[in-house]
């Protein structure tokens, strides 16, 4: 009878759970360092304090993806790359873009009016 430590079998299984255990934990930390956000802001006319863009297009650049905003200029993205530049963009205004990870619903983005 072979003694354990020599037989080969074990020792090629104890390569491949370490080759499985890498692989399974650089396809988790990968997955944390993608996670997708949603982006939500507010358009505003910057020439004044209080008029919301209402039907502003807000579109993820390069994509189809894309939504308006509401009643109130405001809209929501959901699972977006952090990595994305968004295009907001209205008839009468200059067009902004931006990054998504730099939009927040706390501060408005302003177009200029063209006119």
């Amino acid at each position: 009878m072979r003694k354990l430590s020599n037989c080969r079998v074990l020792q090629n299984y104890g390569a491949f759970c370490r080759t499985v255990l890498s692989f399974a934990l650089l396809l988790i930390a990968t997955t944390a360092l993608a996670q997708n956000i949603d982006v939500r802001g507010k358009v505003m006319d910057a020439d004044s304090t209080s008029i919301p863009l209402v039907g502003a297009s807000v579109m993820i650049k390069g994509t189809s993806t894309g939504t308006v905003t509401d009643s109130r200029g405001e809209f929501t993205l959901a699972n977006v790359s952090p990595r994305s530049r968004i295009v907001i963009s209205m008839s009468g205004f200059t067009t902004k873009e931006m990054d998504a990870r730099d939009i927040n619903s706390d501060r408005p983005i302003r177009l200029e009016s063209t006119a």
